[in-house]
């Protein structure tokens, strides 16, 4: 009989049940480590993550706690000024009408994949947008420098109120994400990237706020375009926007709106995912 044998038989200070326990505790797996790198992130991961992140964001952004000053009605950031409320702007009759060749593609998604319910709440009551035309009067170089930031800032601010909702939605941000995430799932790199671009705009340029009445439109925007972005095949233009509960040619004008603000640089590589990985880790860890 060999060593083992004997040590596992059974005596009168162990129980056959106590050796049974002591089997299963001595062939357990050790825990899983917690994700370290963008590799070991799974999408679900990636996209608790984003919520965090975006958690993060609308606190730094919120006006109560950010140093403004009012000046002739618009709001200074920095000594720019900013409009940042959509009340401070005029109401067009409508929004303008999307060229055919502005129309994203279609992919090929598999018709019977599980419909989406409609989203509850007010996402879908938009505030329209306008276009901003500027004026060229003869001016000096250092003049034309200031009036082309002013142009932008203000352009910006024109494009950013097609991300306001007339009321907050009834769904928050975490839901909503999930809800996307659970009809049409993205990549780890999608929603590493959406973070990207949503810290780019709110926190590094200051093109707009993030408020509870812009989120969820910035959000779907982000990921919409991250998605086309990063990856070969997207879901269909259709049933992302029902998804989000927008329709399809209002999700484009957000796309769109979204590219502007942006400025067109949509560029991520995998150290700039890597390192938005690392901070949205660390932000996750200090929140506990």
């Amino acid at each position: 009989m060999s060593v083992s044998t004997v040590l596992l038989q059974p005596t009168s200070a162990f129980s056959s049940a106590t050796v049974h326990s002591l089997h299963l505790l001595a062939h357990a797996r050790p825990p899983t480590p917690p994700p370290t790198s963008m590799a070991d992130l799974s999408p679900a991961e990636a996209l608790r993550l984003l919520a965090a992140g975006i958690r993060s964001t609308l606190a730094l952004c919120d006006p109560s706690s950010t140093a403004t000053s009012a000046v002739d009605g618009k709001i200074q950031y920095d000594g720019v000024a900013q409009v940042i409320s959509p009340q401070s702007l005029p109401v067009p009759p409508m929004s303008p009408p999307l060229a055919p060749q502005d129309m994203p593609c279609k992919a090929d998604v598999s018709p019977s994949a599980t419909p989406a319910p409609p989203v509850p709440g007010a996402l879908s009551q938009m505030s329209p947008g306008c276009e901003h035309v500027s004026t060229f009067t003869s001016e000096s170089p250092a003049d034309q420098s200031d009036r082309i930031a002013v142009d932008k800032m203000n352009q910006r601010a024109i494009i950013s109120r097609r991300f306001w909702s007339k009321s907050a939605p009834e769904i928050d941000i975490e839901k909503y994400l999930l809800r996307i995430h659970q009809y049409c799932p993205i990549s780890t790199a999608v929603y590493l990237a959406t973070s990207v671009y949503i810290h780019q705009l709110c926190m590094v340029t200051r093109a707009m706020a993030l408020t509870p009445l812009n989120v969820h439109r910035l959000v779907l925007a982000a990921l919409r375009v991250a998605s086309k972005n990063l990856e070969d095949i997207n879901h269909q233009q259709k049933r992302f926007a029902k998804v989000g509960g927008l329709s399809e040619q209002e999700l484009c004008r957000l796309e769109i709106g979204f590219l502007f603000l942006m400025d067109f640089d949509l560029k991520v590589d995998i150290a700039i995912l890597e390192a938005q990985a690392g901070l949205l880790m660390e932000l996750e860890r200090i929140g506990r």
